[in-house]
C-alpha cells in the first residue's frame, strides 16, 4: 500500500482533493540537507530554519537565585539555560520566554493559567516544574533538568525496532493519558519534547503550548492561530485551533511512533511503518483524519499498540481499517490504504535464539505486595523469610514470607525511595532516596526507628556489609560516603565518576567480604575497599552508562548492564569483560544463590541465562519495567520489582 501526498512543490496551495484548494504556509529548501518542508525545522535532518536573536541572560549571570551555566537550545517559545540552584546545590532547566511576550497583557493571562496548570501535574512521565514567574520584563520556568538527551537525539541513528519504538511511546502515551485526565492537552508532541534521564526513563517535557479542555475555561489562544510544529499538528486544528482535544495528541503520537519505526515523517508518498500489519493498523488509526475514527484517548492508544505486537491466541477482535482514509498532514492530502489483511509476523527478538533447556521457574508468578508507583528496589533479609520492596510513592511493604497469615507491614516516608536494604541484625531495614536522610525501620513494627542525615541531598544507592557492618550511600552529588553501623560514625566520603548532577551511581558489595562494586554513568565501574575507600581496580568497556551491577555469590566474578542493552561479565583481576550478552537494557541483575543463573529485569520480563554458557534459559513475563530483582537465599524463589507498582514472586519447578 501506499500514501499518496497532492500538491505542487513550493507552492502555497495545496490540492485537497475534490478541487478544494487552501492556502498553507510556505514551504522551505532546506539549506543542510536539500529536503523540501513546511515549518521551521527540517523534519530530515532536524536543523532550524529560525533566526535566532540574542540571547536575553548570559552564562555567568545570575537570575531568580540561579547562577546561569549555559545555553542549552532554543526555539520558538524562547531559550532554555542550565543553571545552579546553589541553595539545592542543583541544577536545573531555566526556559525563558521570549522578552516581546511580556507585552501582551493576553500572554501573560495564558502564561500565568497554564504555568499553574503545569506545576500541578506530578507523574514519573512528565518533566517536573520546580518554578514560575516573573523577572523583570522575562517569564520563566525553573524544571527538571534531563541529561539524557531527546528522542531526536535518539533517532539520528535511524528507524527503530518495533519493540523499541513501543517501550519508548508507551511511557509518553501515559503521561498524556495522565495529563488529559487533568484537563491539558500537550499540543505540541514531538520528538524533541520527549526526553530521557540518564537511566533511559522517558519524560514528556514542554506543556507550554497546552491549552486546558474544560469548556468553561477562557479561551487564550489568539483567533486563527495554531499551535504545534506542522509535521505533528492534527488536521481539524489546521486553522482552526479551538477544535482541540485530547486527540491531536493522540495523532501526534501517531506521527512520531510511524517516525521512529520508519525513520522520516509521513510526509509525500510513503509505505507503511513495519511489516506487522497489526502495527500498521494501530498507526493507521492514530493518524485517521477525522478525530472521531482516531483513538478517543491516549490509554486507548496504549492498549491498542500493546495487543498489536502481542496479539491474543485463538478468534479475536481485530482492528481493521478498509478502504482509501484522506489524512491531512499540514503539507497536503495523505492517501492511506491498507494492504490486506495477513497474518501478523512476530516482533524480531533482541538476542539470537537458542534451543532452552526446561524451565528453571514456574512461569506462573504471585504477587506479594502492590505499591501505588514503580518499584525501585527489593531486598531479602539473611535468613530468606522476610522481603522488603520501597517504591517511589515512598512507600516501603515489608512482607514475613515464612508465615502468610501476618500480611505485610506498610509505611511511608515522605519522599520516593530509591534503595532498600536489611540491616545484618536482620531487625531493621535502611532506606535512601530523595531527601538527605537514611531512615531506619523496624522490620515488626514498621516504626521509624533512627535517621542518618546527610549533607548532601538525594541518595541514589544504598549497599550493606554484612560482614563489617558497613552502610556505602551514593548521592546525587557524585558523593560515596560510608557509615560504621557498629560505631554509627561516618568514615570515609569520596567523589566518584564525572563531575556531572545526578550522576547515578549503583553499588553492591561482595558477597561474605567488605569490597565494593561502583558503577557510574560514566561506564566506570570501580572496585573499593570498603573500609578506607582505596580503589583497588577498575573496569571500562566503552561510556556506556552502567544500570546495575551484581556479585557472583561464590565471589570472583560479577555482572554489569548498560545503557546501549549490553550485559558484561567481569573477572576481578581483568579489566576486560570476560563475555557479553546483548539482551536489550536491563535496569537490573542479580545472580540466583549458586551462582548458576544471571537474572535480568527487561521491559516486560525477566529473562535468566546461564551464568557459564550465555544462553537464555527462560523469560518470566511481567508488566511494565523490571526495576528491581532479588534471589531468595538458599533458594526457593525469584522476586520482581516493576514500574506498574507490583512485586511479583516465581517459585522453582
Amino acid at each position: 500500500m501506499k500514501f499518496g501526498l497532492l500538491y505542487s512543490s513550493k507552492s502555497r496551495d495545496v490540492k485537497e482533493g475534490r478541487g478544494i484548494t487552501r492556502s498553507v504556509a510556505k514551504f522551505r529548501d532546506c539549506p543542510v540537507c536539500g529536503s523540501t518542508f513546511l515549518g521551521t525545522d527540517c523534519p530530515k535532518c532536524s536543523s532550524s530554519q529560525t533566526v535566532e536573536a540574542s540571547p536575553p541572560i548570559a552564562p555567568g549571570q545570575a537570575f531568580h537565585g540561579l547562577e546561569i551555566a549555559g545555553m542549552l537550545g532554543s526555539g520558538g517559545m524562547g531559550v532554555v539555560y542550565r543553571a545552579k540552584q546553589s541553595a539545592l546545590n542543583r541544577f536545573v532547566a531555566l526556559k525563558i520566554l521570549p522578552p516581546e511576550k511580556s507585552r501582551s497583557p493576553h500572554f501573560q493571562e495564558r502564561f500565568e493559567r497554564e504555568a499553574q496548570a503545569l506545576a500541578g501535574l506530578s507523574h514519573p512521565n512528565i518533566v517536573t516544574i520546580h518554578d514560575f514567574g516573573r523577572e523583570g520584563e522575562l517569564f520563566f520556568l525553573s524544571m527538571e533538568l534531563l541529561e539524557g538527551g531527546s528522542l531526536r537525539d535518539r533517532m539520528k541513528s535511524g528507524a527503530l525496532t518495533c519493540a523499541d519504538a513501543v517501550r519508548l511511546l508507551t511511557p509518553v502515551l501515559d503521561a498524556l493519558d495522565f495529563a488529559h485526565g487533568r484537563g491539558i492537552v500537550h499540543r505540541d508532541v514531538k520528538p524533541e519534547n520527549i526526553l530521557l534521564d540518564h537511566d533511559g526513563r522517558v519524560k514528556l517535557a514542554d506543556f507550554g503550548l497546552s491549552k486546558l479542555i474544560e469548556p468553561s475555561a477562557p479561551r487564550l489562544t489568539a483567533s486563527g492561530a495554531t499551535v504545534g510544529t506542522a509535521h505533528y499538528i492534527a488536521p481539524e486544528v489546521i486553522g482552526n485551533p479551538e477544535a482541540a482535544d485530547a486527540r491531536v495528541d493522540v495523532y501526534a503520537a501517531g506521527v512520531v511512533l510511524y517516525e521512529m519505526l520508519s525513520g522520516r515523517v509521513p510526509v509525500g508518498q510513503f509505505d507503511p511503518p513495519t511489516a506487522i500489519a497489526t502495527v500498521n493498523a494501530v498507526v493507521a488509526r492514530a493518524l485517521a483524519p477525522d478525530p472521531a475514527r482516531r483513538f478517543a484517548t491516549a490509554a486507548a492508544f496504549r492498549e491498542a499498540l500493546a495487543g498489536a505486537l502481542d496479539p491474543p491466541r485463538g478468534r479475536g477482535r481485530i482492528l481493521v481499517i478498509g478502504g482509501a482514509v484522506t489524512v491531512l498532514l499540514g503539507v497536503g492530502v495523505v492517501l492511506y490504504r491498507p494492504s490486506r489483511p495477513s497474518k501478523p509476523q512476530p516482533v524480531p527478538p533482541i538476542i539470537v535464539p537458542v534451543k532452552k533447556p526446561a524451565p528453571t521457574f514456574d512461569p506462573r508468578s504471585g504477587v506479594l505486595v502492590t505499591h501505588s508507583m514503580q518499584v525501585n528496589s527489593v531486598a531479602f533479609s539473611v535468613d530468606g523469610t522476610k522481603l522488603a520492596s520501597a517504591a517511589e510513592d515512598g512507600s516501603v511493604r515489608l512482607c514475613h514470607l515464612a508465615d502468610a497469615s501476618t500480611g505485610a507491614k506498610s509505611f511511608r516516608g515522605l519522599y520516593a525511595i530509591h534503595s532498600i536494604a536489611f540491616h545484618p541484625d536482620g531487625k531493621s531495614v535502611a532506606t535512601g532516596g530523595r531527601g538527605r536522610f537514611v531512615h531506619f525501620w523496624s522490620v515488626e513494627s514498621g516504626h521509624h526507628v533512627k535517621e542518618i542525615e546527610l549533607d548532601r541531598f538525594s541518595v541514589f544507592s544504598l549497599a550493606i556489609s554484612r560482614e563489617a557492618g558497613l552502610l556505602a550511600v551514593a548521592c546525587a552529588t557524585n558523593d560515596l560516603r560510608m557509615w560504621d553501623m557498629r560505631s554509627e560514625k561516618w568514615g570515609w566520603n569520596q567523589s566518584i565518576g564525572r563531575e556531572l548532577l545526578s550522576n547515578r551511581i549503583v553499588l553492591v558489595f561482595e558477597p561474605a567480604g567488605t569490597r565494593l562494586l561502583c558503577g557510574d554513568r560514566s561506564g566506570e565501574i570501580q572496585l573499593r575497599e570498603g573500609g578506607s575507600g582505596k580503589i583497588l581496580e577498575k573496569f571500562q568497556d566503552g561510556e556506556s552508562a552502567v544500570l546495575a551491577v551484581a556479585f557472583r555469590p561464590s565471589g570472583g566474578r560479577f555482572a554489569s548492564s548498560h545503557q546501549d542493552g549490553s550485559v558484561l561479565f567481569w573477572d576481578v583481576g581483568n579489566p576486560r569483560p570476560v563475555r557479553r550478552l546483548s539482551s536489550g537494557v536491563a535496569l537490573s541483575v542479580a545472580f540466583s544463590p549458586d551462582g548458576s543463573l544471571l537474572a535480568l529485569g527487561a521491559d516486560g520480563a525477566v529473562l535468566l541465562w546461564e551464568s557459564e554458557t550465555g544462553r537464555e534459559v527462560q523469560r518470566l513475563a511481567m508488566k511494565g519495567e523490571v526495576r528491581a530483582l532479588a534471589f531468595k537465599p538458599g533458594g526457593g524463589g525469584l522476586v520482581a520489582g516493576s514500574s506498574d507498582g507490583s512485586v511479583r514472586m516465581w517459585k522453582p519447578q
